[in-house]
């Protein structure tokens, strides 16, 4: 999953194995020892993009912490690394599949060097493309480092040694990580008639800060911690494996969420296909997060303790089908008979968005993130034509 261009949630990030399958990505590492690099990174839509050396050659990675280390296919018929083993996956849509597992002989980031490293190839490779990237820095690579996320210097700080950082522990929390990737979840307090704790995966390569799992919304929705909005039908939802199938979503408000410490005050969520609830790089713009994997710690450093994020959205969110931008998910009832799913937006504002691809939505601020009212001229299935004016709420 993604994020986030509203409501377009397009995230290469392997969420499951099959229970079977004992092979695990947790191998390989570095030799280097009480090792300390400064990175600089490119932020791009949410995106934190790094330079990485292989075999002398520099390429763009996406440092993803919620994904394995991955590589595009063309990088894969580039370098021809060795076939590890080929597994069943099931990606954030619920869409299953094979990929190959390759080893990465050596990945230098920073001047520090990791060999003989486990990576996925990845055949759809749209984010790739899109931000002219050639792979992910994923977690099972960093599982034994300090990764500490700067956006005020836009800086990722590498190393292996803790007290080469300034940490505050009070600022912190336990960090839990999963035996075949090394994913981290942390624990988050969420409050509204009641108090609860929800898990969630940070998610560093999903550009948006909170998604819910439907799992959790039936669980918290029954326990009065989260207010249910508006539900709709349908998808806006893109994996490994493709769009995942139209499902009923749900739009929920949360009064406080509290991480570390730091307090976001009226938060407005959508749900999400995936198995786990998410925070995501969104985060950073409120602090300084640093992710303690070899001691399995979560920082977390607010530029203020309290955090009003009361965001409004359309009653529509957009995907894409064969590359047109069309209506994926229709918001409440008002919008149910007068807008249909799969309706292509033709134009928005009077600008014509026929020709608009997927890259022009994930590199780029959309309409759906900019304005707050826009006039749509879509049109269905059947090819009846129509205008209709929506506002956020």
């Amino acid at each position: 999953m993604i994020k986030i261009i509203y409501g377009l949630i397009l995230t290469l990030i392997l969420t499951s194995y099959c229970s079977a399958q004992p092979f695990s990505l947790n191998q390989g590492g570095t030799n280097q020892q009480d090792y300390f690099s400064q990175i600089s990174y490119e932020n791009i839509m949410g995106k934190i993009i790094v330079s990485v050396t292989i075999k002398n050659k520099q390429y763009r990675f996406i440092l993803d912490t919620g994904a394995p280390n991955g590589i595009s296919k063309s990088l894969y018929n580039e370098l021809k690394p060795q076939t590890l083993s080929k597994i069943p996956v099931v990606d954030q849509s619920g869409a299953s599949d094979s990929i190959l597992i390759v080893s990465m002989d050596s990945i230098s980031i920073g001047g520090i060097v990791f060999n003989n490293i486990p990576t996925i190839v990845i055949e759809n490779q749209i984010i790739l493309d899109c931000f002219n990237t050639d792979g992910l820095i994923g977690s099972n690579m960093l599982r034994n480092s300090i990764v500490r996320f700067s956006s005020m210097d836009k800086t990722i700080t590498l190393t292996d040694n803790k007290k080469k950082l300034l940490l505050n522990k009070t600022q912190s929390s336990e960090l839990f990580l999963t035996p075949s990737q090394s994913n981290p979840y942390i624990w988050v307090k969420l409050k509204n008639k009641k108090k609860a704790r929800e898990q969630l995966l940070f998610d560093s390569g999903m550009d948006d800060f909170y998604s819910l799992s439907l799992n959790h919304f039936k669980f918290f929705h029954g326990k009065n911690i989260i207010s249910l909005n508006s539900q709709g039908l349908g998808s806006n939802t893109l994996g490994l494996h493709g769009i995942a199938k139209d499902t009923i979503q749900y739009r929920v408000s949360v009064p406080e969420m509290v991480i570390n410490g730091a307090n976001f005050r009226n938060l407005s969520i959508q749900t999400t296909s995936n198995y786990d609830s998410r925070i995501g790089s969104k985060l950073l713009d409120y602090g300084v997060v640093t992710v303690d994997y070899k001691n399995k710690r979560f920082y977390f450093e607010p530029f203020s303790i309290i955090t009003n994020l009361d965001d409004k959205h359309f009653p529509i969110s957009p995907t894409f089908i064969d590359e047109k931008l069309v209506v994926g998910i229709v918001w409440g009832k008002s919008y149910q008979n007068q807008i249909t799913v799969g309706s292509s937006i033709i134009e928005i504002n009077s600008e014509n968005f026929e020709n608009t691809k997927p890259c022009d939505f994930l590199t780029k601020l959309s309409p759906f993130q900019t304005l707050d009212r826009m006039q749509l001229i879509l049109k269905d299935k059947g090819g009846v034509i129509k205008s209709i004016i929506i506002e956020k709420e």
